[in-house]
């Protein structure tokens, strides 16, 4: 298996695993509460053949409940794949399953990873001079306000900490969005300021639209062509992308919910 096929792994899937693994004591055994399994860690690391039969206790119990339509696996370990499976259905309706080397998913918020390093990449170009400048100092398109105690940084939105009350916008679009947005339409969704700067860590998703917002004024290129060319390519992630509008990569799985009776419904772009 090909490492670049891991970063369109299903978020929940890699969640849980990192979740029991860390939770596991090293060099002794530990039980994963409500699982009845045990994962093991060596000396050495990991034991990827327990790891492999948790996973297969877990997720296959949680397949046959309709918990979810379809999730891939993988553990990485020492810079090599250890365990990799797929569970569920890349299309319930056609009963075709996930094939772990195949079939992508929506990855949501894990995003804001990718978006976190391409700032990175930025400050260590010397496009961004300090973390600790105002954000507002990189921005072209559109300001954002300052909190009351003085302007949000750089700092203050990669971690959390700018003071935006609870607010984003473009989930789950069903529109062609013309890009790069102007600023005026991203004015129109700037939410308010409401607590100090620095203070509370209280994630906030338009705090990251920003950070994109900063990423593509300095780059010139949208936030999809620069993580393509600067993160994806770099690292041989061919099958990896950044959709803009309706339409999903033909390789995405194809997302469905369950009713209580069993009944699938689709969810696309889940």
């Amino acid at each position: 298996m090909n490492g670049h096929k891991i970063h369109v792994s299903l978020a929940l899937g890699l969640t849980l695993l990192h979740f029991s693994i860390s939770h596991a004591q090293d060099h002794e055994t530990s039980g994963l509460e409500g699982v009845g399994e045990t994962v093991y860690v060596a000396a050495g690391g990991l034991n990827a053949d327990k790891i492999e039969q948790w996973a297969n206790a877990y997720f296959e119990d949680a397949r046959d409940k309709l918990r979810f339509s379809g999730a891939s696996v993988v553990l990485v370990q020492d810079g090599a794949v250890a365990f990799a499976n797929g569970y569920g259905w890349h299309d319930y309706d056609a009963r075709e399953p996930v094939d772990v080397d195949a079939t992508g998913f929506h990855v949501g918020s894990i995003g804001k990873v990718f978006t976190a390093t391409a700032i990175g990449q930025l400050l260590q170009d010397g496009s961004i001079h300090s973390l600790d400048d105002p954000a507002n100092l990189y921005l072209t398109r559109y300001q954002i306000p300052d909190a009351p105690n003085r302007p949000i940084t750089v700092r203050d939105l990669v971690t959390h900490t700018g003071g935006f009350e609870d607010w984003f916008y473009g989930i789950i679009n069903d529109q062609v969005v013309e890009t790069p947005q102007s600023g005026e339409f991203i004015e129109h969704f700037i939410p308010d300021v409401v607590r100090d700067a620095g203070d509370h860590v209280v994630y906030s998703s338009f705090g990251i639209t920003v950070l994109g917002a900063i990423v593509e004024d300095l780059s010139g290129l949208t936030y999809r062509d620069y993580i393509a060319e600067r993160l994806f390519h770099p690292l041989g992630m061919s099958r990896s992308e950044i959709p803009y509008g309706p339409k999903a990569p033909d390789f995405m799985g194809k997302a469905s919910a369950f009713y209580p009776n069993g009944t699938a419904a689709d969810k696309p772009r889940l």
